[in-house]
C-alpha cells in the first residue's frame, strides 16, 4: 500500500514504524520461485534470500568457520497492538510472522543454525528497563541489546572451544539517554525526544576507563548491519559502549570484530568482510 511505501508510519501511543519492514511482512512467502514478484532487489537474480546465505555458509564451511544467524526480531511483530487500532491485537500476544518461522525452519533443514529471538523478544517486551525497540527508531533498544546478546552468548558458551579461550571482566553500568529517532528526523514524522535505558560497558579502572574497542583478531566476528552499530559507534548511532557488540563482550568476557554497514541488509557487510 501507499503507506508502507512511505519510510516511516505513525503507529499509536507515539510508535513509529518503518514502512518497508511493514511491507515486507505483509508479502508473506518470500523466497523460493515466487521471491522476484515480491522483492524490492533492483535485479531479480538477486530477490531471493535463501541462495545468499547457503552459499556464504559453504564458504565459512570450507574456512572452517562456524555460521550462527541470528535474525533481527520485526518491530511490528513484537509491538503489533502500537501499529495500529483498527485490529485487536489478543495478549499473550501470538506470533504473527508465519512465514518468518517457515523461513528459518527452512534454512535449519539446509543445515544453517538459527537462533530466533522472536519469542524471547515478545517475552521480555515489557522488559523493567524499557522497551525492547525504541519507539521512534527502527533499531532495538539498549534494553533490546542486551537481552539479544544474553540469548546469543549462550549459544556461543556451549562451543567446545570456547572453554579454551582467555577471558576478562568488564565493567557495566546503567544510565538514561535521551534520543531523537530516525524515524524522526529522517522519515519526516514529528514526535518528541524519547528516553532510553543503556548498559555503558567499560574495561579498565578509574580515569582509564573506555569502552571496549571491538578486536579484528577476535574468534568472534559480528556481522550485520546497523543494529550491530547502534549505541555502539555514537554520533548519530546515538551512544558509544553501549550496543551489541558491548553486550557481547560483556557477557562472554572478550571483545568481538565487528563487520557492520549502516543502511543495508547483509550483502554490503560480507562484501566488507571479504575484501578484508
Amino acid at each position: 500500500t501507499e503507506a508502507v511505501d512511505r519510510i516511516a508510519v505513525t503507529g499509536v501511543d507515539g510508535w513509529v514504524f518503518f514502512g518497508p519492514e511493514l511491507r515486507h511482512l505483509s508479502v508473506e512467502r518470500f523466497w523460493g520461485p515466487g521471491a522476484a514478484s515480491v522483492s524490492r532487489a533492483r535485479r531479480p537474480e538477486d530477490a531471493d534470500p535463501l541462495p545468499a546465505i547457503l552459499d556464504f555458509k559453504r564458504q565459512l564451511d570450507s574456512l572452517g568457520v562456524e555460521l550462527l544467524l541470528v535474525p533481527v526480531p520485526p518491530k511490528a511483530v513484537v509491538y503489533p497492538e502500537k501499529v495500529s487500532d483498527a485490529v485487536t491485537i489478543p495478549i499473550p500476544v501470538p506470533r504473527l510472522d508465519r512465514a518468518h518461522q517457515l523461513f528459518y525452519e527452512q534454512l535449519r533443514e539446509d543445515g544453517v543454525e538459527v537462533l530466533d529471538l522472536t519469542e524471547l523478544f515478545i517475552t521480555e517486551r515489557f522488559h523493567p528497563d524499557g522497551p525492547v525497540y525504541c519507539r521512534t527508531d527502527t533499531h532495538w533498544s539498549g534494553t533490546g541489546c542486551t537481552v539479544a546478546a544474553a540469548a546469543i552468548a549462550e549459544r556461543i558458551r556451549s562451543r567446545a572451544w570456547f572453554a579454551e579461550l582467555d577471558i576478562q571482566s568488564y565493567s557495566a553500568a546503567w544510565y538514561s539517554i535521551t534520543i531523537t529517532g530516525d524515524l524522526t528526523h529522517e522519515g519526516g514524522i514529528p514526535a518528541p525526544e524519547e528516553e532510553l535505558r543503556l548498559r555503558g560497558v567499560v574495561s579498565g579502572t578509574g580515569r582509564s576507563r573506555s569502552p571496549i574497542p571491538p578486536d579484528p583478531n577476535s574468534p568472534i566476528v559480528l556481522l550485520g548491519d546497523s543494529h550491530n552499530l547502534v549505541f555502539h559507534e555514537g554520533d548519530d548511532m546515538h551512544a558509544r559502549g553501549a550496543g551489541l557488540p558491548d553486550q557481547l563482550a560483556l557477557e562472554l568476557g572478550l571483545p568481538l570484530d565487528v563487520v557492520a554497514v549502516r543502511d543495508s541488509g547483509a550483502t554490503p557487510a560480507r562484501v566488507t568482510l571479504l575484501h578484508r
